[in-house]
Formats: structure tokens, sequence, C-alpha cells
């Protein structure tokens, strides 16, 4: 495909950066020069230097020829702005990314008047990682598709569990009429995409797909069932964290928001009826000790400053709190950062990022990865008519695919289907493949064409 990405900031290089992976010729436009020409290095793409809500440098870009738009600067008027052009240049997908909270849930806002095929809010995204962390403690990676119709989890075996000891077979018995799928295990540092004899041992990670409605299934598969959340502490003179605590309202029995900002605290405690607002510095171990952190069930550091969201995470873990999540944007040293004590990090700008992956054809799941070199993907694409793969079942092109790729789910008419042997690929059908890495190349070229014509 033909893509022009507006913004050549950390989110927009990092979109150009990877898409790159997948043949598209990708154009960059970058208001600052300097900028323009560091990213057009870097990144061997062509970069053109101006404003993507100016026609004649979209013009420039090639926006008459393009098939995607994606405007990721951190401007919201900028990147509507964007889409509404290119929809006069019949460009048939425009993404933006909104920053500004909310804007997505007024009923009366519709974007795509604007000519907005796809919106990304990332303070909605972050709350929702953490409600997702928070509702169930452990899990070592979130992620949802298909607009959060589709879940992909990832949790760690333990011996308590019904699962613990069985293979995937029995595991699949165990679900009865729900339907899930083990699509791939981390043992010791090695990623496993398995058969259904593999079995589920103490340590090994693994991460399962399922429709929305088999998640309670699932919680009772690990052992994991619905607990009341006593007390949340947020961090943060933000207004992600004072929709962290909104909505982290609505499921604990009592949220406190700590904030150093007097004026910020003041307007959130204006707004915010079931939670208590008190003013002090998160990174102060008396003014935590002061909040009881010690007694919290989860602290979440939202800030603005990141490495203070990782120093009073890092404090309220020493004071005793039983879990911790931060913000950061930076995504150095997040393995390091786990394994110091700090249970979750949440970069926005990744989850920004996967959530317009998704929304595009390709999302992977490497970024979110804690063991980086697990080296895994998800790769979707929607089976055209001619594709050799329609009326075959899955045991017959599993003697085609390589070794390493399982097919996740089929989505078909808006059901999704957790296939097994005997499922019959059909025209229309959107899949979700796991593969390892090195077999993407292998997978466009079966489905070049689906992707061409998505």
């Amino acid at each position: 495909m033909n893509i022009v990405i507006v913004g050549a900031g950390v989110l927009g290089t990092g979109l150009t950066k990877y898409l790159s992976r997948f043949d598209h010729e990708i154009t960059l436009i970058e208001r600052d020069a300097d900028i323009a020409a560091a990213a057009e290095s870097r990144l061997d793409v062509m970069t053109v230097v101006g404003s993507g809500s100016n026609p004649a440098t979209l013009e420039q870009a090639g926006i008459r020829d393009a098939d995607m738009i994606i405007a990721a600067t951190p401007n919201d008027d900028a990147n509507l702005l964007a889409c509404h052009f290119a929809m006069q240049y019949r460009v048939e997908k425009r993404i933006a990314r909104v920053v500004s909270g909310g804007i997505l849930s007024v009923p009366e806002i519709d974007l795509r008047t604007l000519g907005v095929t796809h919106a990304v809010e990332t303070e909605t995204e972050i709350v929702k990682a953490a409600q997702c962390l928070v509702e169930l403690p452990g899990l070592t990676e979130t992620a949802d598709f298909l607009g959060g119709d589709v879940f992909l989890r990832g949790y760690r075996v333990d011996a308590d569990m019904p699962i613990c000891g069985k293979n995937l077979l029995e595991v699949r018995k165990l679900a009865g009429g729900a339907e899930m799928l083990v699509v791939a295990i981390i043992r010791d540092g090695t990623s496993i995409i398995p058969s259904g004899s593999e079995l589920l041992i103490v340590g090994d990670e693994f991460l399962t797909i399922m429709p929305r409605e088999s998640y309670g299934t699932y919680r009772t598969l690990i052992n994991r069932h619905a607990q009341k959340i006593k007390k949340v502490i947020v961090s943060g003179d933000t207004a992600m964290a004072v929709n962290i605590s909104e909505a982290m309202a609505k499921t604990a029995d009592r949220v406190l928001l700590l904030d150093a900002d007097r004026e910020h605290a003041e307007a959130a405690a204006a707004r915010l009826d079931k939670v208590e607002v008190l003013l002090g510095d998160a990174t102060d171990t008396n003014f935590l000790q002061e909040a009881n952190v010690a007694k919290c069930d989860f602290y979440i550091a939202a800030g603005k400053d990141m490495e203070d969201n990782i120093m009073s995470c890092f404090l309220a873990k020493a004071e005793g709190t039983r879990r911790v999540i931060a913000l950061r944007d930076d995504n150095r040293h997040f393995d390091r950062f786990l394994a110091l004590g700090i249970d979750h990090v949440i970069s926005p700008r990744l989850v920004t990022m996967q959530r317009i992956i998704e929304s595009i054809q390709i999302a992977s799941i490497d970024s979110l990865l804690r063991l980086k070199n697990a080296g895994l993907s998800i790769v979707r694409a929607i089976v055209s008519k001619r594709n050799s793969v329609v009326g075959k079942p899955l045991s017959k092109l599993y003697n085609i695919f390589k070794k390493g790729i399982m097919m996740g789910a089929v989505v078909r008419d808006k059901t999704i289907i957790i296939p097994k042997g005997d499922t019959e690929i059909a025209a229309g059908d959107e899949l979700i493949i796991i593969c390892y890495e090195h077999n993407i190349p292998f997978i466009n070229r079966i489905f070049k064409a689906d992707f061409d014509e998505s």
C-alpha cells in the first residue's frame, strides 16, 4: 500500500519503521526540517517538509495515489484536518491520533463527518489498559482486537491452576463450550507455537486468544476469579490520572488521587465525586505513608514526569503496595524495571501505535511481549475470493503452512470462530494468524493480493 504518515515524532517514526517491514511505500510529512532530515536518513524513507494539514504538502507527499493516511502528530486539529483533506482526495483509510481525552465518548460528535475512518484516542486506550490489569492481577500480556471482541491474554502457570500439567487438548476439553486457543507458550525465554500435545507446566507464560464471552471461563481455568478491589491509589497531575481515577472508582471500594499541583488537584476534586484527592508529592515517602500506600491493592503512577512515575512506583512497592503500574513513554529499560519489582509499565506511545496498527491489517505482539526475544507476531488478513485457501480445511492448510504458523481466530460475518482442524476458510474471512517473525514474508506472499485489496 501507499501510506502517508503525518508527523515524524516518536509515534510517527515508530509506525514508519514498523510498517516498512511489510513492503509498504511510505512517505513521511514533518514540518520541522531538521527532524525530517534526521528521520529520512535514519529510516530510509521519503520525507516532505511541511504541514500535513496543508493540501500543497499533501500533494507533494503523493496523497492522490495514497491508500491510507495516518495523522500522528500531537496536535488534534492538525490530525483531523489532514484526514479531512485526505477524504477530498478519496484516500480509502484515514486514521487520526486523538490526544485530547473524551472526544470519542461524546455521542453527538461523529469524526467520520470530518473524514476520519479510524480514530485512536490515547487517553481512552490507556484507561482501558489500566482497567484490564487491575481487573485480572497477574496478567503478563494484554491486547484486544476487532474493537474489543477478541481478547489476547498472557498469564503464567501456577500449581493451583486446573490447567497445570494438562496438555492443550485437555485444556480445550476443560473449557467445555467456551471458545479459546492457546497460541503461544514462552518457556525459559524461548517461544513455542504449540501442538495439542504440548503440556502447560509451572512457570510457563502462555498466550490465549478468545472471544470476549469466553473470558469468564478463562478465569476459571486459571483459578483467578473476580475479586472486589478494596483500595487503589493513583498519582499524577494529568488528565490521564483523573480519568484513570474515575474509571477505578467504578470497581474499587476506595480510590485516592495524589496530585502535586494545587490548581489541578482542586479541579480534580470538583470533578470526581467518588475519589479522595490529596495534595502532595508522590515521590515523598512521608506523603506515601500518609496516604497509607502499604494498604492499597494497586498503585498507578500517571504523572507528567515519567521518571517520577517510575520512582514513585519503586517507593510504593518498598512501602508494601501489592502491585504497581507506571506510565512511561520511553520504552528503554522496560525489562529492567519489571525485574526490579514494577509489575507493569504502560507506554502511551506503544498502546497508541498498537491500536493504529490494528486498524490497518497487521498487528505485532513482539513489542508487547515482556521477553523481547520471543519473536512472535500476529498477522491479520482478509481472504479474497480468488485466494487458493478458500474452501480448504485447516488440516490441509497446515501441510502448506510452515511450522511455526498457527491460525488463532477466524472472523466471519461478525462471528468469531476459534478454529479446529475441520474449519474451512471462506472468502471474506478475516484471519488472525500467529507466527514467528521469520515467517511473516511467507504469509505475506500467500495473502499478498488480500493485503492489496484491504
